[in-house]
């Protein structure tokens, strides 16, 4: 993936649980109900058959008889119910992930020694996949044709949970998995966060090798690291080696910002997704971009595993991140002369081109065609201004928006929506 430099900037229910009681409810009912006709028609024999002094001790014998099998009915289908809502409510699993942090035991001692190349290298080749896609696109002349992908992955559980990028994985109609041993599997999306890139595919695999999550918040300038992955996207499992360069560096990748680790380790396209460790063997960060250029060397990046670390565990229980700020509205930036004399403006910045009804723009009064000056003081002139902006925020927080109509600027007080993803993609 491509970046841009942007340092300097600023960048079930309960209704479907009563249907359920109430459905198995009338069945016991109506089995009871069968127990006590199947129980009368044998009353009935026993009159026929049996002397008229005994009719009441049968009679007597029969109800007791009939109690039990209706409590035996009952308790069945109850524990039956029981065992089914509590089935239906019982949280997925989700998979263990292992994390190593501590280098030492107390102040004082001496830290662990860094283990070679080598060492790491077969520590770690098992660890991190081949990812190949295949996607639909369409031509100019409307004719439909397949492309395909790579990229890397990095193993996150033994039963098959891989972690790579948004963009290796985007808009893909089928995702295959090749393993260090050459082992092949289709694998699902689970879930992914275009907003940092990251996303959890899986595979129906047992017995697999998980990475060791590092702290890549103890990460320091000039500290080396390896990168593997899959350049080129044939290239598996290779190994490059270098060290890192920056530890929060503040970049723009595809319009979205981003804090990113740097190195001048090797990346090369079918890197992305790709693991970044340090010299224990433990995964510190999911490569991801790379600067691009014929004056550009060696100029990599990858999302600290601190970053990367809760969005996984968001993506795994509940399919997003919770809490974040979202307005409802489609927009673009208007920044040359073109695209200006394209939507007809005579001013630069971000103009509202389509406003979700009932979403918290629209409550605010925010309308197609606004040019958005500001939010909550933030300065808006691009629409990564914008996510920039929203990332302050979360959901159910109040502020104003500044926006420009008729020449003429209005601020609007603004409650944010909880930004819910769809899986076709949504707006800001």
């Amino acid at each position: 993936m491509e970046m841009e430099d942007n340092s300097t900037g600023s960048v079930q229910s309960e209704s479907n649980y009563e249907n359920i009681i109430d459905d198995a409810g009338a069945a016991v009912s109506a089995g009871a109900e069968e127990a006590a006709e199947e129980t009368d028609r044998y009353s009935s024999a026993a009159d026929v058959y049996k002397p008229a002094v005994r009719h009441h001790k049968a009679k007597r014998y029969l109800s007791f008889i009939l109690a039990i099998v209706i409590a035996m009915v009952s308790g069945t289908a109850g524990g039956l119910i029981t065992y089914y809502l509590m089935s239906r409510n019982a949280p997925a699993a989700e998979p263990v992930m292992y994390q190593t942090v501590i280098r030492y035991a107390s102040e004082g001692e001496q830290p662990d020694a860094e283990l070679t190349c080598a060492q790491v290298s077969e520590m770690t080749q098992n660890s991190v996949v081949q990812i190949s896609t295949e996607m639909i696109q369409t031509s100019i002349y409307m004719q439909q044709y397949i492309t395909s992908g790579a990229g890397s992955g990095v193993i996150l559980s033994e039963d098959g949970y891989i972690v790579t990028n948004n963009h290796v994985i985007a808009n893909a109609t089928s995702v295959s998995v090749t393993l260090f041993d050459g082992t092949v599997y289709e694998a699902s999306v689970v879930a992914a966060d275009e907003m940092t890139d990251l996303a959890i595919i899986k595979i129906e695999a047992s017995g697999l090798k998980p990475v060791i999550l590092g702290d890549s918040d103890s990460v320091r300038v000039g500290d080396s690291v390896m990168i593997v992955g899959n350049p080129l996207g044939e290239l598996g499992g290779s190994v490059s080696h270098g060290i890192i360069s920056a530890t929060d560096r503040s970049i723009s990748v595809e319009g979205k910002p981003m804090v990113l680790l740097q190195t001048d380790a090797a990346i090369n396209p079918g890197n992305s997704g790709g693991a970044m460790f340090n010299m224990y063997g433990e995964l510190i960060g999911i490569v991801n971009a790379k600067s691009t250029g014929s004056s550009i060397d060696n100029l990599g990046f990858a999302i600290p595993v601190s970053t990367a670390k809760p969005v996984i565990e968001e993506l795994l229980a509940y399919g997003y991140v919770r809490g974040r700020a979202y307005m409802g509205i489609s927009m673009v930036s208007v920044n040359d002369v073109f695209t200006s004399m394209q939507y007809r403006v005579n001013e630069y910045g971000v103009y509202v081109t389509g406003v979700v009804s009932g979403s918290a723009a629209d409550k605010a009064g925010v309308k197609t065609g606004d040019r958005i000056v500001s939010i909550g003081g933030y300065a808006i002139n691009t629409d990564a201004d914008v996510t920039m902006a929203l990332l302050k925020f979360s959901a159910g927080d109040k502020t104003d928006i500044v926006i420009k109509r008729d020449g003429k600027e209005k601020s609007l007080d603004i409650v944010f929506d909880e930004y819910v993803p769809k899986k076709s993609g949504s707006d800001n």
